[in-house]
């Protein structure tokens, strides 16, 4: 069986775009970040690295999914002051808890 080098370019092309794959840095999106209520708090999700920049995994708040860890990318949530436990998995699971008062910025 004879495969096209077109086919071939496709494919190594799609991996290293995955691999090249990052969301917006903090000092893209800074500008555009509105201001928080007074009655809230906010966390923020960042991912440094872009090693094993495939695996994106969800990351859920108190069990419910609010973004993914996009390589060398953040995202922001504002959430009412109470304690939030956020976990992200790949091949092990890791959580960890914090308590959120209004005004506060947390940075996981």
């Amino acid at each position: 069986m004879k495969i096209n080098s077109n086919i071939i370019s496709v494919i190594v092309a799609a991996f290293l775009m995955i691999g090249c794959a990052s969301g917006p840095s903090f000092n893209e999106y800074s500008a555009s970040i509105p201001v928080m209520d007074s009655n809230t708090g906010r966390i923020y999700i960042y991912r440094t690295s872009s090693f094993g920049a495939a695996i994106q995994p969800k990351i859920p708040i108190n069990r419910e999914v609010v973004g993914s860890a996009v390589p060398k990318g953040f995202f922001y949530i504002d959430r009412p002051a109470g304690n939030y436990e956020i976990s992200a998995s790949t091949e092990a699971k890791r959580s960890l808890t914090l308590s959120l008062e209004p005004g506060d910025e947390r940075y996981v």
